[in-house]
């Protein structure tokens, strides 16, 4: 046998490896793209998260802010009524 005999052996061996390794290596970029995609999509589902938390602190902020305005104006009608009460001194 001839080394030009070998030839057509030699690609009909090669072929069916390259189109293995190709599918191997088509797998695992789509593998990565797939994994890309979804983390991106975990990301958009974080972020969502994220700021439905924050709306909430936002809410509960305002809420704090009412109480102490609230609160405030509590005690600013508590001094004046102590104010009014108390005889004045001679």
């Amino acid at each position: 046998m001839s080394v030009v005999d070998l030839v057509p052996l030699a690609l009909t061996l090669v072929w069916p490896v390259l189109g293995v390794a190709a599918l191997v290596g088509g797998g695992r970029l789509a593998a990565r793209y797939v994994r890309a995609v979804e983390q991106r999509g975990a990301a958009s589902a974080e972020q969502k998260h994220l700021t439905e938390r924050l709306s909430q602190l936002e809410d509960a902020l305002d809420e704090a802010r009412s109480e102490i305005a609230r609160l405030e104006a509590a005690q600013s009608f508590t001094t004046q009524l102590l104010t009014e009460r108390m005889p004045e001194r001679p």
